[in-house]
């Protein structure tokens, strides 16, 4: 109606949410976007005094720890926040439809409103150090990791770049991604650290590599070999041995599979 075309995908976290969309159109020029800051704080300021303003100050730190999970269940809920009232408190935000939607199931899982848990996050930040919203992304990451989400997990351990913690889980996760063809989402994960941390996990960077840049997986699998050496590792050596070799062959270079 008159406004920027890229407003169009501004809007799209408000899922549909009539008042959030007039809340952020209200705060943003036809020549800028939703995202604009006086469209944020129109909406940030509706949150506050629709939903925090009934409650305690430990059920609003609560809600701001739970922000940091995609999801959540009622004992999720209690390790991340260790708040008791922390389950009781998502039953009456879903009872009363306050940006929380209660999906059935063992167990029931509760899902914020995509700009209710950006609010609670950005309140969090404006209260906390750096240091302390690294540990939440990290006390989210390993409990998601724990429970098997691992992609939602190691996206968290990444954001408080917990180096160590995202290579241990994707070591060990590895093979389920392998086993349910999921190589892409491994190696979207891998190419997503440091230069120095994907090295430690260049077998599986070569492994996700075999099917389509062999060149590159025969690189990797040097790597890992070395390491592996380094480490007097036997069934990595093994590992990469057999990776390699299945590069070879896809390169056409079988005289070299000898070495």
């Amino acid at each position: 109606h008159g406004g920027a075309e890229s407003l169009a995908a501004g809007l799209a976290p408000a899922q549909g949410w009539a008042a959030g969309l007039t809340l952020m159109l209200l705060g943003a020029s036809r020549s800028a976007d939703a995202h604009a800051p006086e469209a944020r704080e129109r909406l940030f300021d509706y949150f506050a005094g629709e939903v925090l303003s009934r409650m305690t100050a430990a059920q609003q730190q609560a809600l701001g720890a739970l922000a940091y999970l995609p999801s959540t269940t009622a004992e999720l809920a209690l390790a991340m926040s260790g708040c008791a009232q922390a389950p009781q408190l998502l039953e009456q935000l879903s009872a009363s439809s306050l940006f929380t939607d209660r999906r059935e199931g063992p167990p029931a899982v509760f899902v914020f409103h995509a700009l209710f848990s950006e609010f609670l996050r950005r309140r969090v930040e404006r209260s906390t150090s750096a240091e302390e919203q690294r540990a939440l992304w990290q006390r989210a990451g390993r409990l998601l990791v724990e429970a098997g989400e691992t992609d939602a997990g190691v996206q968290r351990l990444i954001e408080a770049q917990a180096w160590d913690e995202v290579v241990q889980a994707l070591t060990r996760c590895a093979p389920r991604y392998a086993a349910d063809g999921r190589l892409q989402a491994l190696r979207q994960h891998i190419d997503a650290l440091p230069a120095a941390t994907a090295q430690r996990l260049a077998y599986w960077r070569g492994f996700c590599a075999l099917d389509t840049t062999p060149a590159d997986a025969l690189a990797d699998m040097g790597v890992a070999r070395d390491a592996c050496a380094a480490a007097g590792d036997a069934d990595g050596l093994l590992a990469a041995a057999a990776g390699a070799s299945t590069a070879l062959v896809a390169t056409g270079r079988v005289s070299q599979l000898d070495p």
